[in-house]
Formats: structure tokens, sequence, C-alpha cells
């Protein structure tokens, strides 16, 4: 088996995770609903296909759609494979936990992966992403990996601005959205 074919079955195993809570978890105040819902989910498969679909637009190129012409060597994949495994545990610990919390009367999950990041489910995600299109090398999987995390961001603002209670702000204040550690300002 290739680095590339364990990429599509961790990126598999992830969407049926996801379809799994998506279906079985409580709505979190202050997620999105509706039309603007649709949207969003509509450009995160748009980002999917061209993540790992190698979509291929230009196709009279000699470097067969590659950002490095050799391609990434199997050592170096299997790396990048290894670090796509943590960052969908690191997604999926995030997701659990704040299964677990909610179900368990808490309204704002600020402990575990969300007391180093206030998005940790989506930080997974848009690791993952970037190492697959490091993987593939194409141009187009590089896009898919840029429209995923601008999407995800675009979500979080749009979602963090309809909760206004004073919990939330002071979280949004005390946790950094992505990036562990972030000074806070």
């Amino acid at each position: 088996m290739s680095p590339g074919a364990v990429i599509y079955l961790l990126w598999g195993l992830w969407f049926i995770a996801w379809l799994v809570v998506a279906v079985t978890a409580k709505r979190e105040p202050g997620t999105l609903h509706g039309m603007l819902s649709f949207l969003f989910h509509l450009i995160a498969a748009a980002a999917a296909l061209l993540l790992l679909m190698l979509v291929r637009p230009w196709p009279a190129t000699d470097l067969q759609y590659r950002l490095w012409a050799s391609g990434v060597p199997d050592g170096l994949g299997w790396v990048l494979v290894v670090f796509a495994l943590a960052s969908f545990g690191f997604s999926g610990w995030a997701s659990a936990h704040r299964i677990a919390c909610l179900n368990h009367g808490t309204r704002l999950v600020d402990s575990g992966p969300y007391a180093a990041v206030r998005q940790p489910i989506y930080l997974g995600l848009i690791v993952a992403a970037v190492l697959t299109a490091t993987l593939f090398g194409q141009p187009t999987s590089l896009l898919g990996a840029v429209l995923l995390a601008a999407s995800l961001a675009a979500k979080v603002h749009l979602e963090e601005r309809t909760t206004t209670d004073a919990a939330h702000r002071a979280y949004r204040r005390r946790v950094p959205m992505f990036v562990p550690f972030w000074p806070m300002g």
C-alpha cells in the first residue's frame, strides 16, 4: 500500500466518522444552519474534490501537474501519513471530547484540546489537508487545502459572532483560534 492510498483511507474514515457525528451529536449553540450552513458544506465539498480527486485542468504540462517534478519520496510520504494520522487523531479526540462535554450539560467546552485552541477539530483537518496536498504535490490539491482552510476560518468567524455571552467572549480572549500557545495580545 502506498502513502497516497493510506491518505485516501484516512480521509474516508474521517468522512464516515463525520457523518455519524453530524447525525447523532447535539447541536452546539452558535453553529450555522440553513442556507449558510449549506453554502459552507458546498465549499468544503469543492475543496475536498480539489484536494483528493487530483483534478488535472492543464493536460499538456510536462511535469504531470506536480509542484515538485520528482514527487515525494516514499520515506517522506510515510512521514506525512504519520503526521496526517496524528492530525486526524487530534481532530477525533476533540470531537469525542466535545460530544462528551455537551452530553453532560456543559454549555462551553473549554477543556481538553479546547484549552489549547478554540477550533481543534478544524485545526486537525487543516493540517491534514496541507499534509495531503504536500504528499500529492498537485497545484489543485494545494488549492483545495487553501480553500478548505479559508472556508473553515470564515465559518468560525461567522459562528463566533453569533455567540455573544460573557463566557464565550472571555474564552475567545483567553484561547487562540487555531495556533496553540499563540500570544493573545
